[in-house]
């Protein structure tokens, strides 16, 4: 009987739903076409200096490994302090505010990508914003490293992997957005239709 009451509800509403569908289809293809950020992302390589004549297979070759993959988990976690976004505000001159730090620290995207490997993607509205911020971003983080290791251990070193970023235009596919604006449209629409049918027995 509810399963009735359901379709039959349904089949009422029919042109309600497709409406709210086809208006969520037409703000994804409106969304899709804004423009897009771009995407600035590179690597870091996080090593101990050895002496040149020792072998990796030795102990101490064994040994400084071990500490730059275990070094790269805390300059992952100093990648994401506060201490260097700040610096990197300032080094753009960008107002130190609040605002300002919440946009960086989405713009920001930071992880390991192997043992000593650490990729960080940065997003900006433009081609030039993108790759600056990315630049900054790694002196910033390379500075403050290399002035934590000076009172602990001055072999550990980070390094970018290449001298610039690659930047590009963020992909954004077309299917998505009319998909998730077609899905958006009929959960509103069924929202409507489930306020319709409640008010009416009131």
């Amino acid at each position: 009987m509810e399963l009735k009451k359901i379709i039959k509800t349904i089949e009422e509403n029919r042109p309600l739903l497709i409406t709210a569908a086809f208006i969520g289809l037409v703000l994804g293809i409106i969304f899709y076409f804004l423009p897009s950020k771009y995407i600035s992302s590179g690597s870091f390589y996080v090593s101990k200096k050895t002496d040149k004549s020792l072998d990796f297979f030795t102990y101490e070759g064994y040994y400084a490994q071990q500490s730059a993959i275990t070094y790269a988990d805390s300059v992952i976690t100093l990648a994401k302090s506060v201490d260097i976004k700040k610096d990197v505000l300032e080094k753009m001159n960008q107002p130190i505010n609040e605002k300002n730090l919440r946009e960086l620290n989405k713009s920001i995207k930071i992880k390991k990508a192997g043992p000593q490997i650490i990729s960080l993607e940065i997003k900006g509205r433009t081609y030039e914003l993108a790759e600056e911020t990315w630049i900054k971003f790694s002196e910033s983080l390379i500075k403050k490293s290399d002035e934590m290791n000076e009172n602990s251990d001055e072999k550990l070193v980070v390094n970018t992997v290449s001298e610039k970023p690659l930047t590009r235009k963020a992909y954004r596919s077309p299917w998505a957005f009319g998909a998730t604006g077609v899905l958006a449209g009929l959960a509103l629409g069924i929202l409507v239709m489930c306020g319709k049918e409640y008010f009416k027995n009131y």
